[in-house]
């Protein structure tokens, strides 16, 4: 019999597809064989069940890899028996073609420049820019700091997932969309500031803060008055706890009817708390300057139709795993307000959500 850590290791080292999640208060793990997982439409995705689910953030076509397991194992069992997943088929190990580029702070606080620019023309009123920020770290000790990330972060969705992508990790507070059965529940989360600075009440933080909150509910509401769902309804925003950071959050309620969950789902993605507005000048933005591809970061994931429940996580506070490194994703929203060097700042502070971990596990082996 083995631990967590063994099954783990065991589907990284034979290139299994897998995702290993906390869900409903327990940790699960989810395995296929293949890396070259189904792709569907969101059309194609309604009538599935009891599937693992991943979209990036952009891609021609608006994709959705989906891992149907062959083999799944409750990890938080004291003994856990690797047997089923000896009979998957190996993969081999895929890697990145090449690790993220990264921004300095000159470059981004450049492009944060030129972002005003264009807002003060009028082309864009916020936008969402990233980096990637890369730190020494054995491929190996993904288990070792899946754990600790389950620890560290025990509000958030944490999910290690070997993909068509590469292999990524991640702790997000914020689902794109929760649904059981016809109620369905959006997160709208913006506005950022450290946990020892973040008042208690909403009403007391800052204007840029407050108002980059209200264009995410508001994002929400067209999308669902749109689609038409019946008993809208939504309740916020308060503060919200995530580590070290503190962010606004509402939430906004209502009834399916005949909306399909799916096209509720890519209505609602990008949404303007990892991209911007108007959507598709900030997504035009970011495409033509943001220096790499975001992949799985600020796309979502998440365990689709389970006994009638989806639960959908916009892949934030995550990272890219190579051989010896990984490369923490981290961004911020961008206004005619921002400040360039607070705007560099909030993305280390963000960071910080893996880098305590990271350190833990490194103080453990050394």
């Amino acid at each position: 019999m083995a631990s967590m850590r063994d099954a783990l290791r065991y589907c990284m080292a034979h290139g299994l597809a897998f995702a290993a999640f906390r869900w409903n208060g327990r940790t699960h793990l989810w395995a296929g064989g293949d890396l070259d997982m189904p792709v569907l439409s969101h059309r194609t995705l309604a009538p599935l069940e009891g599937v693992f689910i991943l979209r990036p953030f952009h891609e021609e076509g608006r994709s959705i890899s989906v891992l149907v397991p062959r083999v799944m194992i409750d990890l938080d069992e004291e003994r856990i028996d690797l047997e089923p997943l000896r009979s998957l088929q190996r993969n081999t190990i895929r890697m990145p073609d090449n690790p993220p580029l990264q921004w300095d702070q000159a470059g981004h606080e450049e492009a944060v420049e030129k972002a005003q620019r264009q807002m003060a023309e009028g082309a864009l009123h916020k936008v969402v820019l990233s980096r990637s920020i890369a730190v020494p770290f054995e491929r190996s000790l993904l288990p070792e700091l899946f754990e600790e990330g389950l620890k560290a972060h025990p509000d958030a969705f944490v999910c290690l997932a070997n993909t068509p992508y590469g292999l990524w990790l991640g702790a997000s507070p914020e689902r794109l969309v929760m649904a059981d059965g016809q109620e369905v529940t959006v997160d709208a989360i913006a506005g950022t500031l450290p946990v020892e600075q973040a008042p208690a009440l909403s009403t007391d933080w800052g204007m840029k803060e407050r108002v980059e909150q209200e264009i995410v509910t508001l994002a929400v509401e067209e999308a669902f008055a749109e689609l038409g769902l019946h008993d809208v309804s939504w309740q916020g925003p308060d503060v919200l706890h995530s580590g070290n950071i503190a962010h606004l959050h509402s939430q906004v309620r209502g009834r399916l009817g005949e909306v399909p969950l799916a096209k509720l789902a890519e209505r609602l993605h990008p949404t303007p708390a990892v991209c911007g507005t108007p959507t598709d000048a900030a997504l035009r933005f970011i495409l033509a300057n943001e220096p790499r591809d975001r992949m799985l970061y600020a796309g979502y994931w998440g365990p689709w139709n389970v006994e009638g429940r989806t639960e959908l996580f916009v892949n934030l506070r995550c990272l890219l795993a190579t051989e010896d490194q990984v490369h923490i994703q981290v961004g911020g929203g961008i206004t005619a307000d921002s400040r360039a060097q607070d705007e560099w700042r909030e993305t280390e502070l963000k960071a910080q959500s893996w880098l305590g971990p990271i350190a833990a596990v490194k103080a453990r082996i050394s």
